[in-house]
């Protein structure tokens, strides 16, 4: 498959919209949420231009293979809605004190944990501050 050598980018469009809102249109803002909502546009095109690609596919590998270690197979052809499904059920019917479901925690919370990184890009916003350039 070929692509138009003279095509701009996804990320140069998202790039280009974040300093326009940045240097342009937040400044001339004056009412406080019409600002407020232009600078989450920013963040969010920032966020969008910069996060990592779509990680459901390799965390569901993940946390199959995590259950099948831990006694609970058959997760591997799931999807990623699937296995959290399954993940919640061993939980679920795990006692608190059992090390099988310290072991599934922590790689759930490793996932949240890179999701929060991500993401926390928006909480400034979400405050009225602009994304950094």
């Amino acid at each position: 498959m070929s692509t138009d050598p003279h095509r701009v980018s996804d990320a140069a469009v998202l790039a280009s919209l974040t300093q326009t809102l940045r240097t342009q249109i937040v400044p001339a803002l004056e009412d406080p949420w019409t600002r407020t909502a232009a600078i989450q546009l920013a963040a969010l095109a920032e966020l969008i231009r910069t996060r990592p690609p779509d990680a459901a596919d390799q965390r569901a590998g993940e946390l199959a293979r995590l259950l099948d270690e831990l006694g609970q197979p058959g997760a591997v052809a799931w999807s990623y809605d699937e296995v959290l499904a399954a993940c919640s059920a061993a939980l679920a019917s795990w006692s608190l004190d059992d090390p099988r479901r310290a072991r599934l925690r922590a790689a759930l919370i490793a996932h949240l944990d890179a999701d929060l990184a991500v993401n926390m890009a928006l909480m400034g916003a979400f405050r009225g501050q602009l994304p950094d350039a």
